[in-house]
């Protein structure tokens, strides 16, 4: 049967009909004033529609009502729905490409834009276009380019990304960190990211590429290796994964890894865009989540991590809390910039033997957070920090706390810091002097 029906919703006769007269020379314009009139019109046409131009912000039910129906009673739909909306909400956008919407024109428009982005959309139907891809990474700079004052940006755009790509999952991944800062997934999708990582490191995606596709890899039973990885990717359900190699922090490169994509994640001018765009944001993150004293984490990011660990799945967590001895005294005998010098070497030492997730939580302060380790794993890391500070005559109190479990890691922390307040108790009594005020 022809499709030679477009469908108009949106509650503003004038815009209905600017957009009519823009396509009524090829179609028949079919037009509604609200979602549920949008969505009758969509089942008596359907087998004759070639698109629907979709308003977001209608009375009584609007353009996400309708997609959400759309999607529940024509899952198999392939009519292109292009949005036209001046609602600019980043959520709503999220919406909208989860409920695989083609194209998300804002308004005001340009009438030549709409009527190549529409005839784009129509001839491909069943894919993303030059325009959606032109589109997204527009939308994607505005966000990530926050990520200076902003480390959540990141969130946000993998949230963009991911619905538009169709992905199960899109992580961003740091290293020294070596566990997922940023994530998003879709619901149903089990938390396979961190086995994922370990896999991906044990792997060698961390070394140094020199070919001209150095910054891209794509594996898994879509791209012809299923004999290779076959157990890993039917033990965590991946049907395929690119993986983006990303300037990082710290001169550790970073990853983006997108799972289960569509077809466009094979786009190499998206993906090399992508791997711009990011590089750049996790270089502009930096500033906000580095300690620039030490280094390492800084406040702002444990708080940040420790909020994502409480809504993980994790089978262990332990939590070491250090805190230099006598750090007062030593500034009042050898000045300011000594102490400085003193944390940065400090910072050093434990930086290298955590890893991973280091962080600066106070003046003269740091915090370790080991996941998926034994107790005897976080004690190990405890004597091998020691030991380490020890050999350059730097005093350090210590306190761990671990738990099996997804328990509350704020509470870990807490009981890490009373165990280190107590070490340092010690310490002061066995030098018999009171410990300074601060």
């Amino acid at each position: 049967m022809e499709q030679n029906k477009i469908l108009i919703a949106d509650d503003n006769p004038q815009i209905r009909g600017i957009l009519k007269r823009l396509f009524e020379t090829e179609y028949e314009i079919v037009q509604a004033e609200n979602g549920n009139e949008a969505l009758e019109l969509y089942r008596a046409n359907r087998e004759t529609l070639a698109a629907v131009l979709l308003d977001l912000n209608m009375p009584e039910y609007d353009g996400m009502y309708f997609l959400e129906q759309l999607t529940a009673r024509y899952p198999e739909n392939s009519v292109p729905v292009v949005c036209v909306t001046g609602d600019e909400r980043e959520s709503s956008l999220i919406q909208a490409y989860a409920h695989k919407v083609n194209s998300f024109i804002s308004k005001p428009f340009n009438t030549d834009y709409v009527r190549r982005v529409v005839r784009s959309a129509v001839e491909n139907s069943e894919r993303h276009t030059e325009y959606d891809t032109v589109n997204l990474l527009s939308r994607l700079t505005a966000v990530l380019n926050r990520c200076h004052a902003d480390v959540g940006a990141v969130q946000t755009a993998l949230e963009i990304l991911g619905a538009y790509l169709g992905a199960d999952r899109v992580s961003l991944y740091m290293r020294p960190m070596q566990s997922e800062l940023f994530q998003w997934c879709r619901k149903d999708v089990p938390g396979s990211y961190w086995q994922t990582y370990r896999w991906m490191l044990r792997n060698g995606w961390d070394r140094d590429w020199t070919a001209p596709e150095a910054w891209m890899m794509q594996v898994g039973p879509a791209y012809g290796n299923c004999k290779q990885y076959g157990a890993y990717y039917k033990k965590y359900a991946v049907g395929g994964m690119t993986c983006l190699k990303l300037e990082g922090i710290q001169k550790h490169p970073a990853f983006l890894i997108i799972e289960n994509a569509g077809g466009a994640v094979r786009d190499v001018v998206l993906l090399s865009a992508l791997q711009n765009l990011f590089s750049l944001a996790v270089k502009n993150a930096e500033l906000t989540i580095v300690d620039q004293k030490t280094g390492v984490y800084n406040r702002r990011l444990y708080t940040d991590y420790m909020n994502r660990l409480s809504k993980s799945n994790h089978k262990s967590l332990g939590v070491i809390v250090m805190n230099l001895n006598s750090m007062h005294q030593y500034i009042a005998t050898y000045g300011q910039a000594a102490g400085d010098e003193l944390l940065e070497r400090t910072a050093e030492l434990v930086g290298e033997q955590v890893g991973g997730a280091c962080f600066r939580t106070g003046g003269d302060e740091f915090t370790a957070i080991v996941r998926d380790g034994s107790r005897e794993d976080v004690e190990s890391l405890m004597n091998r920090i020691s030991a380490a500070c020890r050999e350059q005559n730097i005093g350090l109190s210590m306190g761990y706390a671990w738990q099996t479990g997804s328990g509350d890691p704020e509470e870990l922390y807490k009981a890490a810091d009373r165990n280190m307040r107590e070490a340092k108790k010690k310490h002061y009594s066995s030098l018999n002097v009171t410990k300074p005020r601060k």
